[in-house]
């Protein structure tokens, strides 16, 4: 499975982040794999973990001065479900989850 990030608010509005297999820092820190800019005050420098266990992506907050928010709710750690808002701090930088299948491999044409 693959997750995407659709920005829907802050410095990054319009932008995408999509990634699969891999766990993703987010925060201002450089060494994070979601980088978010430093003009977004409400983000801490390691703010969130979103991890796949299982098909299945979780967000989890590392103990940012402002918050993980999804759908509006603060959360410590919960499951993404597709279509759900994500936000880092209340009224931090916003974006859509997306839920992605992995591409299906081709299948030769019938006769």
């Amino acid at each position: 499975m693959r997750g995407r990030l659709v920005f829907t608010g802050g410095c990054r509005v319009g932008t995408e982040f999509e990634w699969g297999g891999f766990e993703v820092g987010v925060g201002g820190s450089p060494d994070c794999t979601l980088q978010l800019s430093p003009a977004e005050v409400v983000v801490s420098g390691h703010h969130a973990t979103i991890y796949e266990v299982g098909g299945r992506f979780y967000v989890r907050d590392e103990n940012s001065r402002n918050g993980t928010f999804v759908d509006g709710r603060p959360v410590r750690e919960c499951e993404l479900r597709h279509g759900q808002t994500v936000m880092f701090g209340p009224n931090g930088p916003a974006a859509r989850f997306e839920l992605l299948a992995e591409e299906e491999a081709p299948t030769a044409p019938r006769p």
